[in-house]
């Protein structure tokens, strides 16, 4: 085929005969001024591949306002012949790879394991009767049945009595020294009182229990054991810790007080008015 009448010499022609240079179309075409003087000078090897080459040529003639169809028939006598089409040589893609995206998955677990660890402590700074359940349940493995009886009275101080060394002297605590086998058979059936109160405990299972008074002064503080009831007097309101709730009977005043609706994880708390 003559130069003149190949595709890329009439493209070459057209563009010099609008006064334009190879500058000026690059930015149309979005090709390399190397790839647009191969295309104008017919050298495809050079360029990626058939399809690509047509593809060129005709946004060129477009370009150019000159029909691209002779064009591209002509091509095809000059374009060598290949079996598959090669593709487009280093266009300046970056391509990343896909495992990189895995750290998004460790890290979205790292932060819902950060999450679940959160939850947990404001849900125990939430409840801070789960603390106190253990040492409710500990105490009666290594406590002799004579302890009960001579340990809570003396912590028990009466203030609502005008006279409180009366209070905490009680008839139980003179009768301490009496012979360890009536304290033996005396426990199980009964504990200490600490005075006819409007407070009565009634144990069906070791439970841990402290009262404090109107001024927050300790006035009981003590582990109940099974079988056992104690009754408790001050000056109201009372604030009472009751663990092991679920196996204590309270009676206030001659009435039971229903522990369940003051029960979280087996611990009451409550005030008595």
């Amino acid at each position: 085929m003559d130069e003149i009448s190949k595709p890329g010499s009439i493209l070459r022609a057209e563009r010099e005969r609008q006064g334009l240079v190879i500058a000026d179309v690059v930015p149309h075409l979005k090709l390399s001024e190397k790839q647009v003087e191969a295309l104008e000078n017919d050298d495809y090897e050079a360029l990626p591949g058939d399809v690509f080459v047509r593809g060129f040529i005709r946004n060129y003639a477009k370009m150019l306002q000159i029909d691209p169809g002779p064009l591209l028939d002509s091509v095809r006598e000059n374009l060598p012949q290949k079996t598959e089409i090669q593709p487009p040589r280093d266009v300046g893609i970056p391509f990343s790879p896909g495992p990189r995206r895995n750290w998004i998955h460790y890290a979205i677990a790292l932060v819902l394991i950060a999450f679940s660890v959160l939850g947990y402590q404001i849900y125990r700074a939430g409840h801070p009767g789960t603390a106190k359940q253990v040492p409710a349940e500990k105490p009666p493995i290594s406590a002799p049945l004579p302890k009960p009886v001579s340990e809570p009275v003396a912590p028990a101080p009466l203030p609502s009595e005008k006279n409180p060394e009366a209070g905490q002297i009680h008839v139980p605590v003179e009768k301490a020294p009496a012979p360890a086998a009536s304290a033996v058979s005396a426990a199980p059936v009964k504990d200490a009182v600490v005075g006819q109160g409007p407070i009565r405990l009634v144990f069906s299972a070791p439970s841990w229990v402290q009262i404090r008074d109107k001024g927050g002064r300790l006035i009981y503080s003590k582990l109940g054991q099974a079988g056992t009831e104690q009754q408790v007097s001050g000056m109201a309101p009372f604030m009472l810790t009751i663990g092991n709730a679920r196996q204590v009977k309270l009676f206030y005043k001659g009435s039971e007080v229903d522990l369940a609706s003051h029960t979280r994880i087996d611990v009451a708390h409550l005030t008595l008015q």
